[in-house]
């Protein structure tokens, strides 16, 4: 993985949603508001849209945050909580400036949609493969995390990392690496699933 910036510290957008939250918790209950679940995930929102940084997968990470669980999220659908309790160890590798990143009014809806579908069904078959007890160093996962590194090429102009177990996660306007452990690229975190 060609990555040097940013090692040891999680994604920024990672850090942006949990920041923002927290803000808006704190304004509310300077304000004298309490602010829960769904409310406090719609104003974070729509406030992000208002500043012209609104990002889908940032609504992701607040749900999770919010819920307090690994989930599968699609905007305008109700997230599916993993709940898994299985432990997941990844390596947190950096961060990497986009390419020339394709607008879907570029590609035209006809091409863009079945992208962001086939973008969420890796999430989904991945998914699957943690709920059926098979892990993520299965060869399946290995070929999963490729196809969707071959997207982020073609939408952000990323080149896909070198090492077979590394793949790319969205970041604030970038992208962030993450490997299968033993890779010794990065950071080793664990998380719980």
């Amino acid at each position: 993985l060609r990555v040097g910036i940013g090692l040891g510290y999680p994604p920024t957008a990672s850090i942006y949603a949990v920041a923002t939250l927290e803000i808006l918790r704190v304004v509310a209950e300077e304000a004298g508001y309490t602010l829960e679940g769904e409310e406090l995930l719609r104003s974070a929102s729509s406030i992000d849209q208002d500043a012209g940084a609104w990002y889908d997968y940032v609504d992701a990470m607040r749900a999770a945050l919010v819920e307090g669980s690994s989930l599968v999220y699609r905007r305008g659908e109700q997230p599916i909580p993993l709940g898994l309790g299985e432990p997941l160890e990844l390596e947190l590798v950096g961060e990497e400036d986009l390419g020339e990143e394709l607008a879907v009014d570029e590609l035209g809806e006809e091409v863009a949609s079945p992208l962001v579908r086939l973008a969420g069904m890796l999430v989904v078959s991945l998914v699957s493969g943690l709920r059926e007890g098979s892990g993520l160093g299965r060869e399946e996962a290995r070929k999963l995390a490729r196809i969707e590194n071959g997207l982020y090429y073609i939408l952000y102009g990323v080149e896909p990392p070198e090492d077979d177990g590394c793949k790319w996660v969205p970041s604030l306007q970038r992208v962030y690496g993450v490997c299968l452990p033993g890779k010794r690229l990065g950071d080793t975190v664990a998380f719980t699933l």
